[in-house]
């Protein structure tokens, strides 16, 4: 995370209790009318917070959250049996919440899950939490969980930047030759004049066996340099 540095996590400790809280009040302020209960900590089937959907003959659709608050990249296995037992119990989606990164790999299992068992899956994981949160950071109950909450955090407005891109060596033509490198180059163009702002480009390759990153920095994270749009 770049804004909501470790310093301001510390409340949290080692409280797991205090993450899934945040995660439960995250929730429900991004889809408001849902309610998501908290599950007790022994026997709760590999979820720490439930939503029921009342259906038509006294039936119920479920959506599960689980959390995961430590330092080292999360991995699937972490997660399996929240995975598995969503299946049986048939819950409808899932959302995971974790502190730190996914490990590699974890994206393109959980695409598999989805793909097979047609189950939605949400997962909000180190800087896709802090954005969730600076989203919502005009709530003073987001803004309590965390020290030094009076200190202002600037979201970045969708229309103060515009992202365009180009391929080269393509040539005017509009298919690849097998093994073909090809360069994605990316233009960033800042219209805010009062404010410089770095901006992350990922490549999600989650979905595709067709492609692969060949820069050798890039191939560990996917993640293209931060790139710096000044006014």
């Amino acid at each position: 995370m770049k804004k909501l540095t470790a310093e301001k996590w510390g409340k949290f400790g080692i409280n797991g209790v205090l993450f899934e809280e945040l995660a439960r009040d995250l929730l429900e302020l991004e889809y408001p009318g849902k309610s998501f209960y908290l599950t007790k900590h022994s026997h709760d089937g590999s979820k720490d917070a439930v939503c029921e959907i009342p259906l038509l003959e006294q039936t119920k659709a479920e959506i599960w959250m689980e959390c995961k608050y430590h330092k080292k990249a999360l991995e699937v296995k972490e997660v399996a049996m929240t995975l598995v037992m969503a299946m049986l119990d048939n819950a409808q989606q899932i959302v995971f919440f974790s502190y730190s990164k996914v490990n590699r790999g974890f994206d393109k299992y959980i695409a598999r899950y989805k793909k097979e068992l047609k189950k939605e899956v949400i997962l909000y994981d180190d800087e896709a939490l802090e954005d969730l949160i600076i989203k919502h950071w005009d709530k003073e109950k987001i803004r309590n969980y965390f020290l030094n909450a009076s200190m202002p955090i600037h979201r970045l407005e969708e229309s103060d930047i515009i992202i365009s891109y180009e391929i080269k060596n393509l040539k005017k033509r509009n298919f690849y030759y097998l093994n073909e490198v090809v360069t994605l180059q990316i233009y960033l163009t800042n219209r805010n004049i009062d404010k410089n702002y770095f901006v992350d480009i990922c490549l999600d390759m989650s979905d595709t066996d067709f492609f692969r990153i060949v820069s050798h920095k890039l191939k560990k994270k996917q993640r293209l340099s931060s790139l710096e749009a000044f006014s």
